[in-house]
């Protein structure tokens, strides 16, 4: 019976493989067939190569559209007496099933090419003369927008971010209709590391006996807030002060602003505890003698090497601090100081105003659980300004994101529009241009054949962050997405602190290191203990 089966089998393998016709190819050929060694550096190059020109034509559609609406800026007269219903615009919000949008394979949902649609944030008023003034004129972009299109099929989401707030798509989709809708473009990772160059900021906050009640849970929402900004480019760190001044968590220098970090400095806060007197003169002597040793032991690649800030969150009332300011004052050409007072009382906020006009940077006031989202940016309008009067353009490409059309993994690449009108003495931003590429876009560059079933691809961020890796998957559950690793043939849920435990539902995905995922447990935690990780 083993026998027949056998037989039986072999028959099947031989009629259906082809192993007969492939012997017959193969002694025909002879010594024609030989086995050649791959190049593993040609194909790594040849991989960037392809990716590198499939990116690039990316960034041309981008910089026209950016060239495009400078051109338009330029020409455009400001009208001070437009009212509502004088400028057309489509409100992506009323699209919700509208007739005019149609089902698009490639975007995953009902879109239209024929015009660009416009978020607008809650907080803001849509009749604002700057909003339509700014609405009339984008409303030009639609045109290098379809040409974009056109020229390149694969192209996917183009935006406009405008600094008053309002988001231009093209092409035209709805919003969704999650209440209430707390999106705001100048939040999102894209606009701000598109409008800002990377900064070195220490974070001050005053716990001091008066920053009770609603002013202290005002105080840890903005410095969340705050930290909701930074991005990996960018170096940080947090202390409190009252009669002393202590670092905030187990951080004792300035660190990557990654998501590990801020999660560590966004926990901390949630200890903290008002107490006794401030003492803003220790606070600043603190930040800066911090900046000098940072300067002075830190490798080549480590700080931003752009700005260095301080920020002080406070409800006023506190020293002014004049001789400490004297004392460190070379350092304080380097530094640029940002305030922020905290609370609605009357407590006097005059010296916090004063500390920051003089040394550069800008005072704001945090009154409400609800101004916080708008104003903790404030300091991006400073920091953008040295870019706009240098007409500075670098493209920026953001960590990946979750379409949450189905798209996949998201990356940005944007660039800066400046007003650079003769009437304005000095150039100005204006917003960011944005256009989304896929990770499955990248992936169509990777040789498969040549690779192999053993071999893989995988790509990292200059800051060692992975973009892409066979063992990297998204999955999606009832929260949101999370992160899996594939790690000794099994899937293991990624959390930011690298306990492989459980899932953990994440509005942006954390950065995952390259020796996350290459190098087994046992072998990282020989190294971790061998240099004291």
């Amino acid at each position: 019976m083993a026998m027949k089966l056998r037989d039986e089998l072999l028959e099947f393998l031989n009629k259906y493989s082809g192993i007969h016709a492939l012997k017959k190819a193969y002694t025909e050929v002879g010594d024609k067939v030989k086995l050649t060694a791959l190049d593993g550096e040609q194909i790594v190059s040849k991989m960037s190569s392809d990716l590198s020109k499939k990116l690039e034509k990316t960034m041309e559609a981008l910089k026209r559209s950016v060239t495009a609406a400078e051109k338009i800026i330029e020409d455009y007269k400001y009208n001070p007496d437009l009212r509502e219903g004088k400028v057309d615009w489509l409100n992506s919000k009323d699209l919700l099933n509208s007739s005019m949008l149609h089902y698009d394979s490639k975007f995953k949902k009902e879109i239209s090419f024929a015009a660009s649609s416009v978020h607008i944030p809650v907080e803001i008023y849509d009749g604002n003369v700057e909003i339509l003034n700014g609405l009339r004129w984008s409303s030009n972009l639609d045109k290098v927008f379809q040409e974009n299109s056109e020229n390149d099929p694969e192209l996917l989401w183009q935006y406009f971010g405008s600094l008053n707030g309002f988001m231009r798509m093209y092409p035209a989709n709805s919003w969704t209709d999650i209440q209430p809708d707390l999106f705001d473009v100048r939040q999102r990772p894209w606009f701000i590391h598109g409008s800002s160059s990377p900064k070195t900021m220490l974070i001050l906050i005053d716990i001091s006996g008066s920053m009770h009640g609603l002013t202290m849970s005002i105080l840890k929402m903005a410095v969340k807030m705050l930290l909701y900004t930074l991005g990996e480019n960018d170096y940080v760190n947090a202390a409190s002060f009252k009669n002393k001044v202590t670092w905030m968590s187990c951080l004792n220098t300035f660190v990557p602003a990654t998501r590990r970090n801020k999660k560590l400095l966004s926990e901390a806060i949630n200890d903290l505890v008002e107490g006794e007197m401030a003492n803003l003169s220790a606070a600043l002597e603190f930040a800066f003698k911090e900046f000098r040793t940072f300067e002075k032991d830190k490798q080549p690649w480590e700080g931003s090497n752009c700005n260095q800030m301080i920020v002080i969150l406070s409800d006023g009332g506190t020293d002014e601090a004049w001789e400490v300011l004297k004392h460190y004052k070379e350092d304080s050409k380097k530094v640029r100081i940002f305030t922020y007072a905290i609370g609605a009382h009357p407590v006097p906020y005059i010296p916090l105003k004063t500390l920051a006009c003089t040394y550069r940077g800008y005072f704001t006031i945090i009154s409400s659980m609800g101004t916080i989202r708008t104003r903790i940016q404030e300091y991006l309008k400073v920091l953008s300004r040295p870019m706009a009067l240098n007409i500075a353009r670098e493209y920026h490409w953001t960590n990946f994101y979750m379409d949450p059309s189905g798209l996949g993994m998201l990356t940005v690449v944007t660039l800066p529009v400046y007003n650079k009108t003769k009437d304005n003495r000095n150039p100005s931003l204006v917003g960011v241009m944005g256009i989304d590429v896929s990770m499955k876009n990248m992936m169509t560059t990777e040789p498969k054949f040549q690779v192999g079933f053993v071999g893989y691809s995988f790509a990292i961020t200059r800051n060692g962050y992975l973009v892409f890796h066979p063992n990297l998957h998204i999955k999606i559950g009832q929260a949101g997405y999370f992160l899996s690793l594939r790690r000794n043939d099994k899937d293991v849920n990624f959390t930011p602190d690298s306990k492989f435990s459980q899932a953990t539902y994440l509005d942006n995905p954390p950065d995952v290191d390259l020796l996350d995922i290459e190098i087994t447990d046992s072998i990282r935690e020989n190294v971790s203990k061998r240099f004291n990780f």
